[in-house]
């Protein structure tokens, strides 16, 4: 199997740890290409990811993405959170497998992925795990709000049909158009499109995302306003048996790499169980930056969960998304 993970300096810590749980999860499988698009990431953590494969009698790779075309940023958002979409460019001769995984950094894998990786794409071009989002925020991206939304940080890529519908063009094309937008979230937005009708959902074991696990099956509801759920026991299980635990942000907590009093992660235990067993176990964490809306709004939740998760997320589904712009694509 093929996993890729892209990062930078500031989350090599983090794809390290996802590594090790990677390795540690996955022992009985003979083989796992882990390839590592490397946007400046040091050579001091580039040895202690190294040990960490060799550890498990692991190999890893690291490639710079060397792109033909120009990759912006938006707003926030950094050129590498594009790179996953160009991995056929980026590996080249060097992808051998039929499907690649690629994987966000702040993961923790805590079951074998091989039954993952051998689904039934059903000649889709990827597999995800739907993302609860408003109608006003899938309209920022041109989606209708008939059609799903996927969080992009979990993604079983088919290499086939990636190069038949020249993905990367179509991307590279978009981003062209719109790298002076401010998007919410432009890689998930422009993926989301140009693979609308052509994504397979993912149970949300898969891709357990913070908002899944902090929130009741009603307070997600209310809060995300999302025309496309699971069954309540679809996500009941997701949190019973784990396979892909996706440390998203979110206000109600702390992520575990921070520091604070209360709030913790539902699931830290995992992230520290790997933490602790790895190359960056001294690493001390950074405090948490909670603003004064943060700390109000987890006042509120203490008292009122119901209430506080309805005005949230009527700030959250209709007023958040006018912020930022609509997506310009192409006539063609």
């Amino acid at each position: 199997m093929t996993v890729v993970y892209v990062s930078d300096d500031n989350y090599a810590h983090l794809l390290g740890i996802s590594l090790l749980s990677l390795y540690a999860s996955n022992v009985k499988d003979d083989e796992i290409n882990v390839f590592i698009i490397d946007d400046g990431i040091s050579q001091s953590n580039k040895e202690k990811i190294k040990r960490t494969s060799a550890r498990y009698g692991r190999e890893v790779k690291f490639y710079n993405a060397n792109l033909s075309i120009s990759i912006y940023g938006m707003g926030k958002w950094p050129a590498n959170i594009f790179y996953r979409l160009f991995f056929l460019t980026i590996l080249g001769d060097e992808l051998r497998d039929d499907r690649v995984l690629y994987l966000d950094c702040d993961t923790i894998i805590t079951d074998r992925i091989t039954e993952l990786i051998n689904i039934d794409l059903e000649g889709n071009a990827c597999a995800a795990v739907y993302e609860c989002m408003s109608k006003m925020h899938k309209r920022n991206c041109c989606l209708d709000d008939s059609w799903p939304y996927y969080n992009s940080g979990v993604l079983l890529m088919d290499v086939k049909k990636w190069r038949e519908l020249e993905v990367e063009k179509r991307v590279g094309e978009l981003i062209d158009l719109n790298h002076e937008k401010k998007m919410e979230y432009p890689d998930e937005g422009i993926i989301n499109y140009v693979l609308k009708g052509k994504i397979k959902t993912l149970a949300p074991r898969y891709n357990l995302t913070t908002i899944k696990c902090v929130f009741s099956y009603q307070e997600l509801k209310l809060y995300r306003k999302s025309r496309f759920m699971y069954n309540e026991s679809d996500y009941d299980d997701a949190k019973i048996r784990p396979c892909i635990i996706h440390f998203t942000n979110s206000f109600l907590v702390r992520r575990p790499w921070q520091n604070g009093v209360g709030h913790e992660h539902p699931m830290v235990n995992y992230y520290l169980k790997f933490k602790n067993d790895s190359e960056w176990k001294e690493m001390k964490a950074a405090d948490e930056q909670a603003g004064a809306i943060k700390k109000l709004a987890r006042v509120l939740f203490s008292f009122n969960g119901i209430f506080c998760t309805f005005f949230t997320g009527v700030i959250y589904s209709y007023i958040k998304p006018l912020k930022y712009d609509v997506m310009i694509v192409s006539k063609d």
